[in-house]
């Protein structure tokens, strides 16, 4: 899961949608911030025919597929959630704007007089080249950041229940950590290395992690992923962050912040 924020276009509103099928025109009715909406009873047979018709216009009915002037994935919850802390590490007083229009779960709007104080603020931040410290977990091949850890606690990176394993950054690098019983805290750490290698050792998942200076190796059955990649070489780095850092953040709430400023209509958050 994750979070995911829509704008509107006013193609509706100003009357330069493709008109829709005469069959669901009589149903199609306006909301109260002005789309189109179905009014049709539910328990009526054609309700799923209609419902299906209606869709299949709104997504073809102008440029904006389903009137979506910018319809953008920011991230998954774990990386919002560091990028949360980091401005909260920063100091939310340099950041007024956003503290109020960043939500704290999947719903909520932000009108476009906030966004547009808000989107200042993300350009700053995106310009900005010293943000702290951080823990980077690197692809050592490609010197891609895989991971970033800028917290005082640990960042979990993946955990199993069965055999209270767990994968994470902290202050000193990488580790492979057994779990507390009923809490989720690192009681023994089993593996540690700020430069190692990863060789998939099942179909299943299971992993083998060596370092690359000492040649001490672990299995373990939660792998570090890049998306469907597994990456062979890592490197733990401690640096600077700058707001290039969290570009894949930065820029998708950039674009939905300059849509609300551009059309006048509210960030949807989902």
């Amino acid at each position: 899961m994750g979070l995911d924020a829509v704008v509107y276009c006013n193609c509706f509103r100003e009357g330069v949608t493709e008109p829709p099928p005469e069959t669901i025109r009589p149903y199609i009715v306006t909301d109260e911030e002005g789309y189109p909406d179905l009014d049709f009873p539910m328990e009526d047979e054609r309700f799923d025919e209609y419902l299906a018709m209606f869709d299949e216009w709104l997504g073809s009915c102008c440029p904006h597929p389903n009137l979506w002037y910018t319809d953008e994935r920011i991230t998954d919850w774990e990386g919002y959630t560091r990028f949360l802390q980091l401005l909260e590490k920063i100091g939310w007083e340099r950041f007024p704007a956003l503290y109020q229009a960043l939500p704290s779960d999947n719903e909520g709007r932000t009108d476009a007089a906030l966004a547009s104080r808000a989107l200042k603020e993300l350009q700053d931040v995106h310009q900005e080249a010293d943000l702290g410290t951080g823990v980077h977990l690197m692809d050592k091949e490609t010197g891609e950041i895989l991971y970033l850890h800028n917290t005082d606690a640990v960042s979990f990176l993946g955990w199993n229940a069965q055999d209270r394993t767990a994968i994470g950054l902290d202050e000193e690098g990488f580790f492979v950590g057994k779990l507390a019983e009923r809490d989720l805290k690192v009681e023994e750490i089993l593996f540690r290395s700020v430069c190692f290698e990863q060789k998939r050792k099942s179909e299943e998942g299971a992993v083998l992690f060596q370092d690359l200076s000492s040649g001490t190796h672990i299995l373990s059955t939660l792998p570090i992923r890049d998306g469907e990649r597994l990456p062979r070489l890592l490197q733990v780095e401690k640096r600077n962050i700058s707001g290039k850092d969290f570009d894949h953040i930065l820029q998708p709430l950039i674009n939905v912040f300059q849509a609300s400023v551009e059309t006048g209509n509210p960030v949807i958050w989902g």
